[in-house]
Protein backbone atom coordinates (compact mmCIF):
# COMPACT_ATOMS: atom_id res chain seq x y z
CA UNK A 1 0.00 0.00 0.00
CA UNK A 2 3.02 2.26 0.91
CA UNK A 3 3.48 2.05 -2.99
CA UNK A 4 0.92 3.88 -3.75
CA UNK A 5 0.90 6.80 -1.36
CA UNK A 6 4.69 6.99 -2.88
CA UNK A 7 3.47 6.74 -6.17
CA UNK A 8 0.90 9.56 -5.91
CA UNK A 9 3.02 11.90 -4.07
CA UNK A 10 5.97 11.18 -7.40
CA UNK A 11 2.41 12.56 -9.69
CA UNK A 12 1.96 15.15 -7.92
CA UNK A 13 5.36 16.62 -7.63
CA UNK A 14 5.40 15.91 -11.44
CA UNK A 15 2.37 17.66 -11.78
CA UNK A 16 3.63 20.43 -10.19
CA UNK A 17 6.92 20.80 -12.62
CA UNK A 18 4.60 20.33 -15.31
CA UNK A 19 2.52 23.16 -14.71
CA UNK A 20 5.54 25.80 -14.66
CA UNK A 21 6.43 24.97 -18.07
CA UNK A 22 5.25 26.42 -20.74
CA UNK A 23 4.85 24.16 -23.56
CA UNK A 24 5.64 26.37 -26.40
CA UNK A 25 8.73 27.45 -24.89
CA UNK A 26 10.01 25.58 -22.07
CA UNK A 27 13.29 26.21 -22.32
CA UNK A 28 12.48 29.73 -20.39
CA UNK A 29 11.11 27.84 -17.06
CA UNK A 30 13.01 28.88 -14.36
CA UNK A 31 14.52 25.39 -13.66
CA UNK A 32 14.75 24.48 -17.34
CA UNK A 33 18.40 23.97 -16.99
CA UNK A 34 18.61 21.68 -13.87
CA UNK A 35 15.00 20.23 -14.97
CA UNK A 36 16.79 19.51 -18.62
CA UNK A 37 19.97 18.09 -16.90
CA UNK A 38 18.12 15.42 -14.75
CA UNK A 39 16.86 11.92 -15.98
CA UNK A 40 13.41 9.52 -15.15
CA UNK A 41 16.03 7.81 -13.12
CA UNK A 42 18.10 10.28 -11.15
CA UNK A 43 14.77 12.24 -10.58
CA UNK A 44 13.20 9.05 -9.37
CA UNK A 45 15.91 7.94 -6.90
CA UNK A 46 16.04 11.56 -5.26
CA UNK A 47 11.91 12.03 -5.18
CA UNK A 48 10.89 8.15 -4.62
CA UNK A 49 11.17 7.02 -1.21
CA UNK A 50 9.83 2.89 -2.08
CA UNK A 51 12.84 1.21 -3.23
CA UNK A 52 13.11 -2.37 -5.00
CA UNK A 53 10.22 -3.92 -7.22
CA UNK A 54 7.28 -2.41 -5.72
CA UNK A 55 6.85 0.55 -8.05
CA UNK A 56 8.33 -0.87 -11.16
CA UNK A 57 5.13 -3.18 -10.46
CA UNK A 58 3.25 -0.08 -10.47
CA UNK A 59 4.90 1.05 -14.21
CA UNK A 60 7.06 3.65 -12.13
Amino acid sequence: MHELVDLQVALSRLEWMARRVDPAAPWTARKALDWDAQTVASWTRRHVRTRGPGLHRLGL
